[in-house]
């Protein structure tokens, strides 16, 4: 629970919908109740410990009291396999507002920071009916595929999905497959790197294509009791995808390309034997920008060649439905 505003507990309070990266988010995904305990560093260093003491002295009576429903509510999870998960939150006011024990509080300026600070009087206060916000409306939300499939190339997400212990099997020969693949536009990297990542997002659209994998790709079928947590670090949409946490930024970096004097020729040639070509090409022109643009040009006829980079913005992680 946080205030909306530290100075103003009148504007109400937020309840936190906390995505995987967090210990009881990621309980969520992994189908098990989880507890995150916090300690507000104004209190004593001695409450602080007795409460975080008393916390797991009293969670793990009632685990063990309680042990044979908690498996089997677990379980009974494990194996729901909703057929649309949501992936982000959105904000909302809820209708009914609530009493909230809290601390009071006075506003003062501060000599240190020269702004108006908070100063906890340690008297109890109850702020009574205050507006309450909370991440529970959902957001994006996507069908849940039969399978996904990764490259056997993509290393490192093969071995992070691995560690999360979810069960993937391996590809012993080339398959053709009727599946959906995201395209990527707009990608909007982050200034500083966040934890040792340099996080991602873009904008998305999702295509159907015909495709023959390799020997080696890695299947990671999503009915399995880790399954929804497959699905919140494969789709690219989610908050803490492998995706945003920069683990497919090379797809966003172009190292195939055409030199100039092979292009020229290799033009000529396309527009020769193809008249359709010629007619879009001299449609372009109409765009005096483009038509002023060598490079463009250029350009315009490499993206037609078949030695362009048609990965290139394609997520290689493809959804399927069997």
């Amino acid at each position: 629970m946080f205030a909306i505003d530290n100075a103003d507990m009148a504007k109400g309070v937020s309840l936190w919908n906390p995505s995987p990266r967090f210990s009881n988010g990621y309980g969520d995904a992994r189908h098990l109740p989880t507890i995150l305990i916090e300690n507000h560093s104004l209190k004593p260093y001695k409450q602080r410990v007795l409460g975080t003491y008393v916390m797991l002295e009293q969670t793990l009576k009632t685990v063990a009291q309680n042990s044979t429903k908690l498996k089997s509510a677990i379980y009974e999870d494990k194996y729901r396999n909703p057929s649309k998960i949501t992936l982000t939150w959105q904000s909302e006011i809820l209708p009914q507002g609530r009493d909230f024990k809290g601390i009071d509080y006075r506003i003062e300026p501060s000599p240190i920071s020269g702004a108006d600070v908070v100063r906890w009087t340690g008297e109890p206060k109850l702020y009574a009916n205050i507006p309450v916000t909370a991440n529970t409306k959902a957001d994006v939300i996507v069908s849940r595929p039969v399978a996904y499939y990764i490259p056997p190339q993509w290393t490192k997400v093969i071995e992070r999905l691995s560690l999360h212990g979810i069960r993937m099997t391996k590809l012993t020969k080339p398959t053709s497959i009727v599946a959906q693949q995201y395209q990527f536009s707009d990608p909007v990297f982050s200034s500083a790197d966040y934890e040792g990542h340099q996080t991602v997002t873009a904008n998305t659209s999702r295509h159907k294509i015909t495709t023959v994998l390799p020997t080696g790709t890695i299947r990671i079928a999503t009915d399995q009791p880790l399954g929804d947590l497959a699905i919140l670090l494969l789709e690219p949409q989610a908050e803490d995808s492998l995706f945003y946490w920069g683990f497919f930024n090379t797809i966003f970096t172009r190292t195939e390309y055409i030199e100039d004097y092979a292009v020229e020729p290799l033009a000529a040639k396309m527009l020769a034997e193809n008249p359709a070509l010629q007619s879009e090409f001299e449609q372009a022109l109409a765009d005096p920008i483009f038509a002023n643009d060598s490079k463009a040009r250029l350009r315009w006829f490499y993206q037609r060649s078949p030695y362009y980079d048609n990965q290139y913005l394609m997520y290689p992680v493809l959804r399927a439905a069997k």
